[in-house]
């Protein structure tokens, strides 16, 4: 989880982007909000925090890629964040005072990596460039033998007719 302070100049689409750079795998992200509200006969404030139980989305959002990723962020951008915490208050007599942090309960896909199965156009930078690594731009589904086409003095005249989409 993290839980991270909501200022005047605080932007939640900066926030997912640096929590989405910082992951290795695909994950499941929900939100949920800290807020304020005052009692508007006595004055008296009540401290919510962010917590499981006031989880935005109905269901965690999956983001896999840079894709999911602005797709979680029009969502995002389509909730009433004042709506949702209007409809916590016990009554009436409750006015929202601030809305004070936010935090990202993230759920880790562990068995799928970011970006998995696109095209390289789509992958990191620095992944692409690695002289170590071939990234294989091709995204005709033939990954196992893009792969295999890689090895050097692999040959593969018995398995058929030569492919040069897939180097070999």
């Amino acid at each position: 989880m993290h839980t991270l302070r909501l200022e005047a100049a605080s932007d939640i689409g900066d926030m997912l982007r640096a929590i989405f750079r910082a992951q290795r795998n695909a994950f499941k992200i929900n939100l949920a909000f800290g807020f304020i509200l005052s009692n508007v006969e006595t004055g008296e404030k009540r401290y919510y925090y962010p917590s499981q139980n006031g989880l935005i989305f109905n269901h965690p959002l999956v983001v896999a890629d840079e894709a999911d990723l602005e797709r979680v962020l029009q969502r995002v951008g389509e909730t009433d964040w004042l709506k949702y915490v209007r409809q916590q208050k016990p009554n009436s007599k409750w006015r929202i005072a601030l809305l004070t942090n936010v935090a990202f309960h993230l759920y880790p896909m562990e068995d799928r990596s970011i970006g998995r199965g696109k095209i390289a156009g789509q992958l990191p930078k620095w992944l692409v460039e690695n002289r170590g690594l071939d990234a294989l731009e091709k995204d005709d589904h033939s990954c196992y033998f893009g792969c295999l086409g890689t090895i050097p003095g692999l040959r593969f005249e018995k398995f058929g007719k030569k492919d040069p989409r897939i180097g070999f």
